[in-house]
């Protein structure tokens, strides 16, 4: 155990990204009641929630906020079949019942990078990019008991609007991680069927910054900087059923977990019945919905056939307005709606060691057009994958992986009195994720 914390520390201690945010720290990692003593250090910001004035934390991307890539070799699949696929260690967050039918005791680490342009009203104005690193491990420890545990980061956004866009007053920077961690454990019943299960562990940590209107006048607009983080737990359950010795079927099911920030907003320039205001109390909560999915992986000789099918709710995404003190507590109106998910691909297996791999996957939009807000604009998303999976003489494994996501124009009609009118569209996002992991 004090190995696997150690290991945890060392690559949650990585996630250094850019001179303006943080270095995270996490010490003493879920002991006892899975968790005893956690420490952030942050630079300038430790991850996202929505700004002083504006409205609630909606920080989602294309098919709702939590990512699909998370740094495994099913990148290059679309993440098609995920829930029946058994090839590795990273079943211990795809479906923890597949763990039992993975060949060896085995890690898979993984580091990727995604990056998107956001242009509103055909201008350049915010580019992103999302870093993320994870691991993955499991043992068997008998013919019937496999265990496993997960570290990675299912929501990381980087995204910087400047403070000249006509958005500034809703939105200027924000940073968002989420950093996940499970154990899991995994029961063969049979030849045929296999139960697991996982306790999730989340760390949500944000920071946002926007322009403050002037409230006083003869003043200059001010800045409000807000910063939070909390910790949340849930849980996945899973089944995975051998059909055939070609034809394997999963499903996946995660509970919800809700993450409740609460701080301090530092702000500047800005005055409340006249009195000046240096810091504001604000609350609010972050989701990770209730989400099934249903998988199937089908061998035609060298070529394996993979289908999925999910469903999140984010229909329940109801956020908790951002209130600061009695002064604000706004909406941006944002209806959420649940989304559902379906994914195709295959894996081709080269005799000289090598896997190919190529996937497609739809996810419909979770919130509709006439309420998406600036955090990020979501719509339906496509996703096109490849990638290629080296197997070495002693098993080990090296993956490449590219996902090409391509959104719909998104439109903006933000209507405030205290940060006034923000009516446009953002262009189609478009973005691109590289994935390289090694299994060893």
């Amino acid at each position: 155990m004090l190995l696997q914390l150690k290991q945890i520390e060392l690559i949650v201690d990585l996630i250094c990204i850019d001179s303006k945010l943080i270095c995270v720290s996490l010490k003493s990692l879920f002991m006892k009641k899975a968790y005893s003593f956690i420490r952030v250090q942050s630079r300038r910001a430790t991850l996202l929630i929505l700004l002083l004035v504006c409205s609630v934390v909606s920080y989602a991307q294309q098919g709702g906020p939590l990512l699909y890539e998370v740094a495994t070799p099913n990148v290059g699949n679309a993440y098609a079949g995920q829930a029946a696929v058994a090839h590795d260690a990273s079943t211990a967050y795809l479906n923890p019942a597949a763990m039992s039918e993975v060949d060896e005791s085995q890690w898979l680490v993984g580091i990727q990078g995604s990056f998107s342009m956001l242009k509103f009203n055909g201008m350049d104005n915010a580019s992103q990019f999302t870093p993320s690193l994870a691991a993955y491990w499991l043992k068997h420890i008998s013919d019937k008991w496999t265990l496993g545990a997960t570290l990675n980061l299912p929501q990381v956004s980087m995204l910087d609007y400047g403070n000249d866009w006509p958005g500034k007053y809703y939105l200027t920077e924000r940073r968002v991680v989420m950093a996940h961690f499970s154990p899991a454990a995994s029961f063969r019943l049979n030849d045929q069927w296999s139960f697991g299960g996982a306790i999730n562990l989340y760390l949500g940590m944000l920071s946002q910054d926007a322009v403050v209107p002037s409230t006083k006048d003869g003043m200059p607009e001010g800045m409000a900087e807000v910063e939070g983080s909390a910790l949340s737990m849930g849980f996945q359950a899973g089944v995975h059923f051998r059909a055939d010795e070609n034809t394997t079927l999963g499903l996946m099911y995660r509970y919800r977990a809700t993450v409740d920030i609460q701080g301090s907003a530092d702000v500047s320039n800005y005055y409340v019945n006249d009195q000046k205001a240096t810091s504001l109390r604000y609350s609010t909560d972050l989701l990770v919905p209730h989400a099934v999915n249903l998988s199937m992986s089908h061998f035609f000789g060298s070529f394996e056939f993979l289908v999925d099918v999910g469903y999140t709710n984010w229909q329940a995404y109801r956020y908790e307005p951002l209130i600061l003190k009695e002064h604000y507590s706004m909406d941006d109106g944002a209806e959420w709606k649940d989304t559902y998910r379906i994914g195709v691909g295959g894996n081709y297996t080269i005799d000289t060691g090598w896997i190919l791999r190529a996937g497609f996957s739809y996810d419909s939009a979770p919130v509709d057009e006439a309420y998406n807000s600036v955090d990020i604009p979501v719509s339906e998303m496509y996703r096109f994958a490849i990638g290629g999976t080296k197997i070495f003489a002693d098993k080990h494994t090296l993956s490449l992986s590219y996902c090409y996501g391509a959104g719909d124009n998104t439109r903006i009609n933000q209507v405030s009195n205290v940060q006034g009118n923000l009516i446009g569209e953002f262009d189609p996002l478009r973005n691109h994720t590289i994935a390289l992991s090694f299994g060893f």
